[in-house]
């Protein structure tokens, strides 16, 4: 389904974890191993600052990420996605909520420490984990959502809506494929 990276000291592998909902394309070198998982789940239980907002709705989303020799996970990246079946040529979408770089897609954890994954397999726990640290203000920018709203407008408006009307109605569109956002992962 999806490219391997061109070769060099790298060997490229691309699985389903046995839940059959992430997508993973999975790097490895000597020492550090660089996934990519599809989460086409379409609500997270997510909170801005204090504020906890259940079952709130989110586009669908890509996260990148690494496992050292020990299993920690670092250089976590979220991306946003067409809402189709995952090719290295689906469009990108600016991250419309905070924490998240307009430039890299890199997610901004503050002070929470990320977990160590044992087993590879386990990190598919990783994006809820990701979506569950509480977001501030870090990387928000109102540039990143087409109505323009400050962020916690933007969530208020958003609560109740359907998962589908934050693509088109709420993203703006990135130059950039997934297939390029699996190359710098």
């Amino acid at each position: 389904m999806l490219q391997r990276q061109p070769a060099d000291s790298r060997r490229g592998l691309s699985q389903r974890f046995p839940a059959a909902e992430y997508f993973i394309s999975l790097y490895q070198s000597e020492t550090v191993k660089r996934f990519v998982l599809w989460h086409p789940r379409l609500y997270a239980d997510v909170s801005v600052y204090d504020t906890p907002y259940p079952h709130f709705p989110i586009p669908r989303l890509v996260f990148g990420f690494s496992l050292n020799q020990e299993g920690k996970a670092s250089h976590c990246r979220i991306g946003v996605v067409a809402d189709e079946i995952p090719t290295p040529e689906t469009p990108m979408y600016y991250y419309p909520f905070s924490n998240v770089s307009r430039e890299s897609g890199s997610l901004c954890v503050g002070a929470n420490t990320l977990p160590i994954y044992k087993k590879p397999h386990k990190a598919h726990n990783l994006p809820a984990f990701l979506l569950s640290i509480p977001n501030n203000m870090h990387y928000y920018s109102s540039s990143n959502n087409k109505l323009g709203l400050e962020y916690r407008e933007l969530m208020e408006h958003l609560k109740d809506k359907d998962p589908e009307i934050l693509l088109f109605g709420h993203s703006h569109p990135q130059k950039e494929t997934l297939g390029e956002f699996i190359q710098r992962a």
